[in-house]
């Protein structure tokens, strides 16, 4: 049942014939168990039988069900695993790769393990197994993902040092390398960590000063400008404690970022769905002016 589970909710990045030989389920078998069973009308049937009918059902069941976390994860991982040395192989390297790169996103691994009240550990240790694989250890993607699940559960100072390793091994990989997603995580720790920050002003200037440079950067280079605008609440956070201690160049600093914000042409968001996100964004935005103005 987990495999049937993560391929629905994996879809596209990874086939049910990979599954199969990656887990060594007993394929006929379970098509054969399945359709006999009252149960086949949850699944699409013929050629994607093995498919739940949307990857909604798949994590209800998965939230109302006794399902083992811990056979998930070993599952979980094996697909994993087996995908990144697939990677290798000249007649699916290239798309083995890429479905790598998509199964180990902290998005997706947050879908995977959602239904467990112990959520944070599952994929902590899933992150950990990976990092023990060669073709994840050196790859930047596995540690951009490492760093973003740190981040959400709060453990900054482990975010960035894995975000650090990322951006290593991109620089490592040439100047064609994309590593804006990179950059962009890297700007939001730093703006985390200065917000918690209560033991030294000048530390927390230093990484709003960082981060603002990283994310005027960004803001230069790329074409998709809600990356680094999502991290304009993140600066709010930081502005809040530290503005009225910070010294003149470092609010200069806080000034051209919010410069090159406004220079932004909204239109430039394409996504229907992100214009309510950009309205947001463009809110708090406006407190940052302000808490700048009043300080």
């Amino acid at each position: 049942i987990s495999s049937l589970l993560i391929s629905s909710i994996c879809q596209q990045h990874i086939s049910w014939e990979r599954i199969v030989s990656y887990t060594n389920i007993p394929d006929r078998e379970i098509k054969l168990a399945i359709s006999s069973s009252p149960i086949r009308t949850i699944f699409k049937g013929q050629d994607q039988w093995h498919m739940f009918t949307s990857s909604l059902v798949a994590e209800h069941i998965l939230r109302t069900t006794t399902m083992s976390s811990d056979v998930l994860l070993d599952t979980y991982h094996s697909i994993i695993r087996r995908t990144l040395y697939d990677s290798e192989d000249r007649r699916s390297g290239q798309d083995a790769y890429q479905n790598s790169k998509e199964l180990m996103k902290f998005r997706l691994v947050s879908r995977i393990f959602d239904h467990s009240a112990s959520k944070g550990a599952y994929i902590e240790s899933l992150y950990e197994r990976l990092s023990g694989v060669p073709r994840a250890r050196m790859n930047p993607q596995f540690w951009l993902q490492y760093g973003m699940a740190k981040l959400e559960f709060n453990e900054t100072s482990a975010a960035l040092r894995f975000i650090e390793t990322a951006e290593s091994l991109a620089r490592q990989r040439g100047l064609d390398y994309d590593d804006y997603q990179i950059v962009d995580q890297k700007a939001r720790i730093l703006l985390k960590l200065a917000s918690a920050e209560t033991g030294s002003a000048e530390v927390a200037q230093r990484h709003i000063v960082d981060a603002c440079e990283i994310l005027s950067g960004s803001l230069n280079s790329t074409t998709l400008p809600i990356y680094p605008m999502r991290s304009i609440p993140f600066l709010l956070d930081a502005l809040e404690p530290h503005c009225e201690s910070m010294a003149p160049e470092s609010r200069a600093a806080v000034k051209r970022l919010i410069s090159k914000y406004d220079d932004v042409d909204d239109g430039a968001v394409k996504k229907k769905s992100m214009k309510g996100e950009v309205a947001m964004l463009r809110g708090k935005l406006r407190e940052c002016k302000i808490i700048i103005a009043n300080s």
